[in-house]
């Protein structure tokens, strides 16, 4: 199983907050970080780091089955799971499903049991 985690912080948020959080709540080592502009000319972070399997295990423990019923069927046939962690959930030390402003988390599983890597069959 393959975990990779993205993000974007802006000039206003505490980038490495988050990815400290990120640290501690999923394993994740190092971020490989780079500074780009923004679309009005503002600041912005892009970072990337591989994460253990483990990960897509926290996850799962923390959304709850349910939370990841639709996600699991809108993944890409025998491809990839994306899901969407919140940014300030993740600042704060906890785990959870966002749509808006996210942690961006792509789980790769080959074989596509999905439901058994994420302990939820």
């Amino acid at each position: 199983m393959k975990v990779r985690v993205s993000l974007i912080t802006h000039a206003t948020e505490d980038g490495e907050r988050v990815r400290r959080g990120l640290a501690r709540a999923l394993g994740v080592g190092d971020f490989s970080t780079a500074g780009c502009e923004g679309h009005h000319g503002n600041p912005i972070e892009l970072s990337s780091a591989s994460a253990p399997p483990s990960a897509a295990a926290a996850i799962a423990r923390a959304a709850g089955p349910g939370a990841l019923g639709s996600a699991l069927r809108a993944r890409e046939p025998g491809g990839r799971l994306h899901l969407r962690l919140d940014k300030q959930e993740i600042a704060e030390g906890r785990l959870a499903l966002s749509e808006s402003d996210p942690v961006r988390v792509t789980i790769t599983v080959p074989g596509g049991d999905y439901e058994g890597a994420l302990g939820l069959g």
